[in-house]
C-alpha cells in the first residue's frame, strides 16, 4: 500500500509533464462497443474453464491513428512499465498534420497523448490506484508491451532489456475473408515461467489490453481479469485465479466501432507488482501470463 502523499507527488509530476509539453487533444470516439472483442476461453491444458464468455471490461477509441508502429519498431522502448514509455503508459506520439494551404514541403509534425496511464487500472475516486512502485520506489503505470501483428503477417514481439518475448509467448491472430472479424489467442510457455519462479516468487498480470487499428481510428479493449474471474467464480463456483497460468483466447470484430478492414492488432498487459516480493512463496504459484516474472528478473539484473 502506497501513501496518499506518494501518489500525490506522482500526480503532480504527471501534470507537470503534461503542462510543459505542447500536446494536441486527441479526438475520442463518442461511442465504443466493448463486445467487439471477447474472451471465450481460459484454458488449462486442453480444457476450457470458462462457462460463459466475457466482453472487454472497458474500451476507449480515438482517431486518427495509434502511431505505435513506426520505423519497424513497436513503441514500448525500455518496456518496464514506466510512465511515458508506450501508448498506455502515457507516451506522446508524433503525428503528421495536414499542410496549410500554400505550405510547401513535408507536413508539420506535432505530438498527441492518447492515454495518461490511469484509464483502465484506476477508479473514479483514485485514478492512480493501479500505479505501482518500480525498483527505486517510483510510482509507474505498469503496462508492458507484448506483441503486434499486421493482418496477413506474422507476430512481432517486444523485448524486455534485450530478452525477446517470443521465447515465452505466442500470439495467435486470424482474420476472416472480410478482414473485419476473427480470433485471437495468447499462449505462454509454462516451463520458461517456472524457471523464473524459483528466483522471483509470485508476480502476474491482472489486465490484458488488445488494440485494434483499422482505417483512421483505433480502439483499445481492456480485460480486467480480477473482475472477470470474480464474476465467473461467483456465478459458477469455479476457482479461476490470477496465480495460475492459462492460455487465453477469444474473438474480435472491427465492424461495429471501426467499420473497416483491420490493419493490425497490438497487445499489452498490466503488471501490478513491479518490485521483487519480500518473501518467495512455494514454486506452485505461477503467473497468469507469466511474463511479469521474466520482467522482474530482467529489471533486477539491469539495476544490480
Amino acid at each position: 500500500m502506497f501513501s496518499q502523499l506518494t501518489k500525490a507527488l506522482v500526480v503532480v509530476g504527471v501534470l507537470q509533464v503534461s503542462a510543459q509539453a505542447t500536446l494536441l487533444v486527441p479526438q475520442s470516439f463518442n461511442k465504443t462497443n466493448c463486445a467487439a472483442v471477447s474472451l471465450t476461453s481460459v484454458s488449462s491444458g486442453s480444457s476450457n474453464l470458462l462457462q460463459s464468455s466475457y466482453n472487454a471490461t472497458q474500451c476507449i477509441g480515438f482517431v486518427p491513428n495509434d502511431y505505435q508502429y513506426q520505423n519497424g519498431q513497436y513503441q514500448y522502448d525500455t518496456n518496464i512499465g514506466a510512465f511515458g514509455d508506450g501508448l498506455l503508459n502515457g507516451e506522446t506520439e508524433s503525428q503528421n498534420l495536414q499542410k496549410a494551404p500554400g505550405h510547401k514541403g513535408k507536413p508539420l509534425t506535432d505530438d498527441v497523448r492518447y492515454f495518461n496511464g490511469t484509464e483502465f487500472t484506476g477508479s473514479a475516486t483514485d485514478p492512480y490506484a493501479g500505479w505501482v512502485a518500480d525498483k527505486n520506489g517510483v510510482m509507474q503505470p505498469g503496462w508492458i508491451g507484448l506483441a503486434m501483428q499486421n493482418v496477413g503477417g506474422t507476430p512481432s514481439y517486444n523485448s524486455l532489456s534485450g530478452f525477446n518475448l517470443s521465447q515465452i509467448l505466442t500470439l495467435g491472430f486470424s482474420a476472416d475473408a472480410t478482414g473485419k472479424a476473427g480470433s485471437w489467442s495468447l499462449t505462454v510457455n509454462a516451463a520458461a515461467i517456472a524457471a523464473a519462479q524459483q528466483l522471483l516468487g509470485n508476480a502476474y498480470f491482472d489486465h490484458l489490453a488488445i488494440l485494434l487499428k483499422a482505417g483512421t481510428g483505433f480502439v483499445v479493449y481492456d480485460f480486467n481479469f480480477k473482475s472477470i474471474f470474480d464474476q465467473h467464480n461467483s456465478a459458477f463456483g469455479t476457482n479461476l485465479s490470477l496465480l495460475n497460468n492459462y492460455t487465453l483466447a477469444g474473438s474480435w470484430n472491427s465492424a461495429t466501432d471501426l467499420n473497416k478492414e483491420l490493419s493490425h492488432i497490438t497487445v499489452a498487459a498490466h503488471d501490478p507488482h513491479l518490485t521483487k516480493p519480500a518473501t518467495v512463496p512455494a514454486p506452485a504459484s505461477v503467473a497468469l501470463l507469466g511474463l511479469g516474472l521474466i520482467a522482474l528478473c530482467l529489471r533486477t539484473r539491469k539495476i544490480a
